[in-house]
């Protein structure tokens, strides 16, 4: 059922159509991801450092242990989260086996290269 989802909703867009929908879709992702950490990072690791600071874990404090270890992990499912999204992204629009990047380096070169001809 995905595959025809995927071939149906390509099969509507033009390349540059779809380009343009995976520029928009990665600011999306980038805004809203660093919006999460820069709330967690800043949030747990400064404005909640005083209460984080009281309580303890293993006779750590856990502002210790979230500065050591889950600020680590949160990057890092961070990481897997950006990757795996922009993945669904790349495969919905039928990019999954190509570089958008120079996709579309190459249909900016392409556009400047006809404005040339026609100046």
């Amino acid at each position: 059922m995905a595959k025809e989802n995927i071939s149906q909703y390509t099969s509507l867009k033009s390349m540059d159509e779809r380009l343009d929908l995976y520029w928009q879709a990665s600011k999306k992702v980038f805004y809203i991801l660093t919006g999460i950490w820069l709330m967690v990072t800043f949030g747990f690791g400064i404005v909640l450092n005083e209460w984080l600071m009281q309580v303890s874990v293993f006779n750590f404090p856990l502002s210790y242990l979230y500065s050591e270890v889950a600020a680590m992990a949160f990057h890092l499912l961070l990481l897997v989260s950006y990757l795996t999204w922009m993945n669904r992204i790349k495969l919905k629009l039928g990019l999954q086996n190509k570089n958008p990047a120079k996709l579309t380096k190459a249909r900016l070169r392409e556009q400047y290269q006809q404005t040339q001809l026609h100046s």
